[in-house]
């Protein structure tokens, strides 16, 4: 049951995000604001401002929140502080100021496109500077995290008595991030900046082609006969689809890196396993619906891994060198 909506619940929201979140964006009459707390409790970034529900109309509420690491938007969080490393057990250090857990808040609100379109670009700086610097972290630490689809040089290997050659690459470190789904302006953005500004994305969805084809090459010179989704190397390109942690959509862009393209062998063998037969996913149309998404996205880097209910989660990535020097940071 939906809880009710009373101006005391909606103002304890604002006052939770503003002094536990780690960057909160206001919106008012002198346009944006943005305060920020590293050693805040609550590891989002929340968008403040008016707000309207039901008729009703707020000066302030909280519109819309992004989580960063574990921390899913509006929810409750025990208040791990965001620049904690944790140690090698996989292990974070205990709260030992007794701090109270932080409340939920109540996903009520959205900005208003107007709203978005005018906090959208430093949101979207603000989630991207804030990753960067708790991967500085772990780069004075020397720890590393990343996605684990990535295998360049080469390594001999024996495998049941056979030699074989297996690729390794360098995998980036990341952040994870998590987005309102009801959003769907800012989902809209995310999924056009993976694929237009995320320059990892060409590599993992060509490994990903390479790997189909590595399954599928013992067929290549005599074909095969009978139902392919009896054979070994199908099943493994099947094991492969529902292992995989590429979102749905992802899976089906990585489709033009096979040898050919639509030409390729195999094409409606793969296409079949994949239960897609050229239709537009959702997200490809919210790609293409998208109203000029660079002006606000700019050098946002991400991936994303998919949705978790109401979520859409992905993992930010680390700009160049070039790409940050001379960044004008908000804090």
């Amino acid at each position: 049951m939906r809880a009710q909506i009373t101006p005391k619940k909606v103002a304890s929201d604002v006052v939770t995000v503003q002094q536990n979140a780690l960057a909160v964006l206001t919106i008012d009459s002198r346009g944006i604001q943005i305060s920020q707390n590293l050693q805040g409790r609550l590891g989002v970034v929340a968008v403040v401002g008016p707000g309207k529900i039901l008729g009703t109309h707020f000066d302030e509420a909280v519109l819309t929140e992004i989580g960063l690491r574990s921390t899913l938007p509006y929810s409750r969080s025990s208040g791990a502080n965001f620049l904690e490393l944790r140690n090698k057990n996989g292990e974070g250090r205990k709260d030992r100021q007794g701090n109270r857990e932080i409340p939920a808040r109540h996903p009520w609100f959205s900005p208003t496109f107007e709203q978005y379109r005018s906090v959208a670009p430093l949101l979207f700086q603000t989630i991207q500077d804030l990753s960067e610097i708790r991967m500085s972290l772990r780069e004075v630490r020397g720890t590393e995290v990343g996605i684990n689809i990535f295998r360049t040089s080469s390594e001999k290997v024996q495998r049941k008595g056979k030699a074989k050659f297996v690729r390794h690459r360098d995998i980036p470190q990341v952040v994870r991030v998590s987005f309102p789904r009801k959003e769907i302006p800012m989902i809209q953005d995310v999924l056009w900046a993976e694929r237009h500004k995320n320059p990892w994305r060409a590599a993992y969805l060509r490994e990903f082609a390479d790997w189909i084809t590595e399954w599928l090459e013992q067929y290549e010179k005599n074909g095969y006969q009978g139902d392919f989704l009896k054979l070994k190397g199908f099943q493994g390109v099947q094991r492969l689809f529902w292992k995989s942690p590429l979102p749905y959509h992802l899976k089906i862009d990585a489709l033009q890196y096979l040898p050919g393209g639509r030409q390729y062998r195999f094409y409606a063998e793969v296409t079949e396993m994949l239960s897609w037969y050229g239709e537009s996913t959702r997200e490809h149309t919210l790609i293409t619906s998208a109203q000029d998404p660079e002006s606000r996205v700019r050098d946002l880097r991400v991936h994303t891994l998919g949705y978790r209910g109401n979520i859409l989660v992905a993992q930010v990535h680390k700009r160049s060198r070039e790409e940050r020097d001379g960044d004008d940071l908000p804090f």
